[in-house]
């Protein structure tokens, strides 16, 4: 399994205020047994295959922060897990 992991930060939040998501895609070929709607192993965090992700991503609570704080720094990281 790999993870990419993207923690994005803006200027005068204070420590805790800003939202937090967590959401679990797939990024291989489309197989059969991977479905865009559910996956029981990750209730409330699944968003399926990467287009759909991406879509969940930007209407999250921390990337609607991010665009009405404007983003300073990031840190992002990829790798097996």
């Amino acid at each position: 399994m790999s993870a990419l992991n993207v923690e994005l930060f803006a200027d005068g939040v204070p420590e805790g205020a800003a939202p937090e998501d967590q959401l679990w895609g797939y990024a291989g070929h489309r197989r059969p047994d991977v479905s865009d709607d559910t996956r029981p192993d990750f209730p409330g965090a699944w968003a399926g295959h990467v287009d759909p992700w991406s879509r969940a991503v930007e209407a999250s609570a921390s990337w609607q922060a991010l665009l009405a704080l404007g983003g300073t720094r990031f840190i992002a990281w990829a790798g097996d897990v």
